[in-house]
């Protein structure tokens, strides 16, 4: 299996990716939200993984720019999200090698933090800890229940404990649909 940058000629197999493993109910929106984001110049930088094996592509991650508001330290953040591996290649650790990958790729080129709304139990293997925790608000409020859901990794060190600040996405995600 092979990690790459995504290519345009990728696209419709990327949302394809998305709607079998999301399914019937949750696969089109998300699908839809990944062409709005590979497409959505407010979204840039961005990194946007797939995972391919013997030609075919099993799995797909997009790193989106996010802003930090109201703070005095200029901190160069992402999103990650969505992540899918094709159903066919789940439980394989393609999930997980795409993390990683991306989290790597984005530490070395100088990013300091990168967010994500998933599952704690999952995201949590790779070093993300709870966002609010250090006073790092979602840009639209989630219930109390997914409170843990939303996440940071910190990338380097200097990164106060008390921000106090809420996020900023792109237009494809700033949607409340999906919050």
């Amino acid at each position: 299996m092979k990690i790459r940058q995504s290519h345009d000629q990728d696209i419709k197999k990327i949302m394809q990716i998305h709607v079998d493993a999301f399914g019937a109910k949750e696969g089109p929106i998300v699908s839809e939200l990944i062409k709005n984001l590979l497409n959505d110049p407010t979204a840039i930088p961005q990194l946007s993984l797939v995972a391919e094996e013997n030609r075919d592509l099993i799995g797909h991650i997009t790193f989106s720019k996010v802003e930090i508001e109201e703070t005095q330290q200029q901190l160069e953040s992402r999103i990650l999200g969505p992540l899918a591996v094709a159903p066919k290649a789940m439980k394989q650790g393609i999930g997980s090698k795409l993390v990683m990958t991306g989290c790597e790729q984005l530490m070395q080129s100088g990013v300091n933090l990168i967010f994500v709304y998933g599952d704690p139990n999952y995201y949590s293997r790779f070093g993300f800890t709870t966002a609010s925790k250090i006073g790092l608000l979602p840009p639209h409020p989630i219930p109390i229940e997914y409170e843990e859901a939303w996440m940071v990794k910190k990338l380097t060190a200097n990164i106060p404990n008390n921000m106090n600040s809420k996020i900023k996405c792109c237009k494809a995600l700033n949607d409340p649909i999906h919050w």
